[in-house]
């Protein structure tokens, strides 16, 4: 199937280079590496972390249903229970795939996508750092991560669900200030006022696993340095200011 066997038969494993390709998804690029799988018989696709996020926010039913049969199966008779449930609202959703061996590019097209009931909410949530760390535990990955989240206007940080061990940074877009801080319950933190910077009008946080919960505080000051050497007073040391400059690390975990 698509050439495939003798493409990949010889690929030692996802580090090997000749196992790398490239994955298009709704306009974007992304990598992804193709490895053999029980003396090649099979193979194993492994898809960017960028691209299993867009896939889940597209095919939000099927990404939900997913966490949610995996968490009734941890639950006693939830396997059976959920069994059942699927059966009484059944639905499809399809994805198609064509990869050209030419260039070592596979196409994923959505083909069909089932309409959540609460778009905007199913939207949120797959998104969200704590469903991203559910999706972690269920998915067995012991390796503690910190899950980052995009900057959003204001007006959106009540519907920050599970916003738990956190530090964050707020924007004043108005008067160009910036400030960092942590928190145990974000949304809460938020509401009790920030006198710094009383008028801000964007956030963004990292969530953090509860490994690292006790040195919070000492992530938060050491954020605080590295954004005070670029914006603040650490910066004087250097003959340009670095607000001028352009990050040039290919390697960003977003």
């Amino acid at each position: 199937m698509w050439g495939v066997a003798p493409t990949f038969s010889a690929v030692k494993g996802r580090s090997d280079p000749s196992a790398s390709i490239t994955c298009t998804f709704q306009g974007e690029m992304f990598k992804a590496e193709i490895v053999p799988h029980r003396e090649a018989r099979q193979f194993r696709l492994f898809l960017q972390e960028e691209l299993r996020a867009a896939l889940a926010r597209t095919f939000l039913m099927s990404y939900m249903r997913e966490l949610d049969t995996k968490l009734a199966g941890s639950a006693s008779g939830g396997a059976a229970r959920r069994r059942v449930e699927d059966a009484e609202r059944a639905f499809w959703e399809f994805a198609d795939l064509e990869f050209d061996t030419s260039n070592r590019t596979m196409r994923i097209v959505a083909h069909y996508v089932q309409k959540p009931d609460f778009p905007h909410l199913f939207a949120r949530l797959a998104g969200s750092a704590p469903m991203r760390r559910i999706d972690d535990e269920l998915g067995g990955k012991i390796r503690p991560r910190i899950h980052k989240q995009p900057w959003r206007p204001r007006d959106q940080y009540l519907m920050e669900i599970g916003a738990r061990n956190v530090v964050y940074m707020l924007a004043d877009c108005a008067n160009h200030l910036i400030y960092v801080g942590e928190a145990d319950d974000m949304v809460a933190r938020f509401r009790r006022g920030h006198g710094p910077i009383p008028d801000w009008t964007h956030y963004r946080y990292d969530l953090l696993p509860p490994e690292l919960a006790t040195i919070r505080v000492t992530i938060e000051r050491q954020l605080i340095c590295d954004v005070d050497a670029i914006l603040g007073g650490w910066a004087v040391g250097l003959p340009t200011h670095p607000g001028t400059f352009r990050m040039v690390n290919t390697k960003i975990d977003r």
